[in-house]
């Protein structure tokens, strides 16, 4: 795990231990270690905007984001 995903670890533990937050959040890494992005500064910067956006985590294993282009809220599953 890299150190932006264990810097998250604290304010993962203080929304919810869920499997499906440790899965939006491994994925956000997964994201962020692919792109091509220096410091570890820029990515701590993105990590926090994709986690904000999604950050309404539902008990079915879905969750919205916000559009950051069109602002409208999107749904996956």
């Amino acid at each position: 795990m890299s150190q932006t995903a264990l810097a998250r670890r604290g304010r993962r533990r203080s929304m919810n231990n869920s499997k499906e937050i440790d899965d939006v959040l491994l994925a956000i890494d997964d994201l962020l270690q692919s792109l091509i992005i220096k410091t570890a500064s820029e990515r701590s910067q993105w990590a926090n905007i994709l986690f904000d956006s999604v950050r309404t985590i539902q008990s079915d294993s879905t969750f919205t984001a916000t559009d950051s282009k069109t602002g409208n809220k999107v749904l996956y599953a």
